[in-house]
């Protein structure tokens, strides 16, 4: 009661001054009035303009932004710098530029690395060098460029809580993590206009987000420069010069921009990225840009390689005209986090970048201890010896081609659990007898399908219509192999049944040895460039039919004499198709000694003696000129060559 009366007494003598002081003033004559308001605008104007500019002293011309979202804000601007977007280097202006994030910026930058796995700051820069600076290059004198994070050491404490930030010293780069010598950049990327421009990221190491992330980040530079842009991006390591803008990735721990990018520095990547496979993590993969130049690209008559030193390891990328990326995973490597060095023929690569894998699909079925439905990208090359200690489930691991989105590589533990996945669809779609047919279990029990399989996207959606009108109880493998091609998009579920969608799959084991490994991934890799190619397929059935009668005859005479293969005759597709893999799974310098081999089997000389007898004594020319004519096809097409579907090798 005490309280309220005090307050209403406090009300009354308010309104009491405030009364007079009116009065007052409406006695005053004309002029006193006038200057009297002017005064008080003035002093108004000069309070607002005052606040404003405290105000737009904190607010930075860059603003923050990340990828994939609309939303932008300011940065804070802690210095002149920061303010301005520029860093002048004439002594008069501290060579830093120093930018805080809000508290509202730091949660979006925490629900990005939730939503991306990483989280990386990534600034745009032009850096345009004065003339007595463009001159000083190459006279020895440091010319440095730096960029680090801010942590609540740059900032003290003041009254009520607040903190302060304290400004770098000239001499003070303890917490620098990237850093570059002008004098080497302009030398190795000297432009015509002299000002460089780059892009440049530095991630954000996952432990931050479980303790405190970076309060900012700080700018130095020697020469003149300019921020354009900055954007929080997922991390990406390593160097891509293909763009309009060089860029230069770097993991949490930093390091020196190499403007000759003749390496990569991985090995504390583990601090950004998952350090094992599994089914709910992937290891990243390492993109590979391939040079434009077409005067570094491969022909029939030379062959252009990139080769990469991985440690022991020795890696060789051919620069094909038909591929202007390739992707490595990352867990193909003995040791993944290390440095990679490009050895020989480093002009023919423009970028080599480590990122996360994600996929390009909808997520319709979760990956479990037992099955991963999500594929790995990579270049075949990189299948045969991808360690299986690597590999997310145990009894197989699935990849799919990085250039043909679609058609997806199966290795399986052993024969008996490939045979699981596809032998009832082996019968189904290829084998004499059987065609049109879903086995039941019991009839399946005992029965081998191949030592390696493919299949085109309609004949997998016709087997998977096939067995939901027959009724017969499927296994968990084909259970798990139709969602795998429903994640996929090589079926597509409508209402009719299931209809074929894009691409297909290929099949190996690791029972098979490494030789035949190679052979049949090569020979099965080429089958799904004829499910998915019109032209490949019409270029193959006139080869076939361009063939000497004798030849083409021995070829089937050969597929029946091996019950093991169980092929229809006479399905002209299939003939066509097996043809043309049976002639590219080898080296073009091996075609012909392959059939003669087969021709001397005692098998094949008891069935067609005449036939194998014609193809020894013309040491199988109609097979080699067969694929000379293909050999031309695919390169043009696909930039590969007979005996090999891959541009990785190792």
């Amino acid at each position: 009661m005490v309280v309220m009366e005090s307050i209403k007494k406090y009300f009354i003598r308010i309104k009491t001054d405030f009364t007079k002081l009116y009065f007052k003033i409406k006695n005053w004559n004309k002029t006193y009035k006038i200057i009297t308001l002017v005064v008080l605008a003035v002093v108004l104007a000069d309070s607002f303009l005052i606040n404003f500019v405290l105000v737009n002293q904190k607010k930075a011309k860059i603003k923050f932004s990340a990828f994939g979202v609309e939303e932008k804000s300011s940065l804070v601007a802690l210095d002149s710098g920061a303010h301005k977007g520029k860093i002048k280097s004439n002594g008069k202006q501290s060579p830093f530029a120093s930018f805080g994030f809000t508290s509202s910026q730091k949660k979006q930058i925490a629900q990005f690395f939730e939503d991306n796995k990483t989280a990386a700051v990534a600034v745009r820069v032009e850096i345009t060098p004065n003339n007595s600076q463009f001159a000083a290059i190459g006279n020895g004198m440091p010319l440095s460029f730096k960029m680090g994070f801010l942590s609540e050491d740059n900032f003290s404490e003041k009254s009520g809580g607040k903190k302060k930030f304290v400004p770098f010293k000239m001499y003070d780069f303890d917490k620098a993590v990237v850093s570059a010598d002008y004098n080497k950049i302009f030398r190795d990327n000297l432009p015509e206009n002299k000002t460089l421009k780059f892009d440049l990221s530095i991630a954000i190491p996952k432990k931050a987000f479980e303790s405190s992330l970076p309060e900012g980040f700080f700018i130095y530079s020697d020469f003149d420069l300019k921020i354009t842009s900055f954007c929080i991006v997922p991390v990406q390591i390593g160097f891509d010069k293909s763009g309009v803008y060089p860029f230069f990735g770097f993991g949490a721990n930093g390091g020196i921009i190499d403007s000759s990018n003749s390496s990569v520095d991985f090995s504390a990547a583990s601090a950004v990225f998952s350090v094992q496979n599994s089914p709910e993590n992937l290891l990243p993969e390492i993109v590979i840009t391939l040079s434009k130049d077409e005067s570094q690209k491969a022909s029939l008559e030379k062959s252009v390689s990139a080769k990469l030193n991985a440690g022991g390891e020795q890696i060789f990328i051919k620069n094909s005209k038909k591929a202007s990326e390739l992707i490595i995973p990352a867990a193909s490597i003995k040791n993944p986090y290390i440095l990679i060095d490009i050895a020989e023929n480093k002009e023919c690569i423009q970028g080599m970048i480590l990122r996360t894998q994600t996929s390009v699909h909808k997520t319709l079925f979760e990956n479990t201890t037992e099955a991963v439905y999500n594929p790995i990208r990579t270049d075949p090359g990189m299948i045969v010896k991808y360690p299986k200690n690597k590999w997310r489930v145990k009894e197989y691991e699935l990849f799919e081609w990085d250039r043909y989105p679609g058609i997806l590589f199966f290795d399986t533990e052993n024969y008996d659990v490939q045979g699981k996945f596809f032998s009832r669809l082996a019968y189904f779609v290829e084998k004499e007898g059987f065609k049109g047919t879903i086995l039941t279990n019991a009839q399946l029990n005992g029965k081998h399908g191949y030592n390696a399989h493919d299949y085109s996207a309609e004949s997998l959606a016709s087997f998977f219509n096939a067995v939901d009108k027959s009724g017969v109880e499927i296994n968990k493998e084909e259970e798990f192999l139709r969602k795998i091609l429903l994640q996929n998009e090589i079926i597509f579920e409508s209402e009719n049944g299931y209809i074929g969608g894009k691409g297909g799959l290929v099949s190996i084991s690791q029972e098979s040895e490494l030789y035949l490994r190679n052979q049949l991934l090569v020979h099965e890799g080429y089958h799904t460039l004829f499910f998915t190619d019109e032209e490949f397929r019409n270029f193959v059935a006139a080869v076939y039919y361009t063939m000497d009668e004798k030849t083409n005859s021995f070829l089937i005479d050969y597929f029946k004499s091996q019950s093991s293969l169980g092929y229809d005759t006479n399905d002209d597709y299939l003939m066509h198709n097996e043809f043309m893999a049976y002639v590219l799974q080898n080296a073009l310098r091996n075609v012909s000694s392959y059939f003669v081999t087969r021709a001397k089997w005692a098998s094949v000389k008891k069935y067609t003696p005449e036939l194998a007898a014609y193809i020894v004594e013309s040491n199988g020319q109609g097979f080699e000129d067969a694929a000379i004519m293909l050999n031309d096809f695919i390169f043009d097409k696909y930039g590969l060559i007979s005996g090999s579907v891959s541009l990785v090798n190792r």
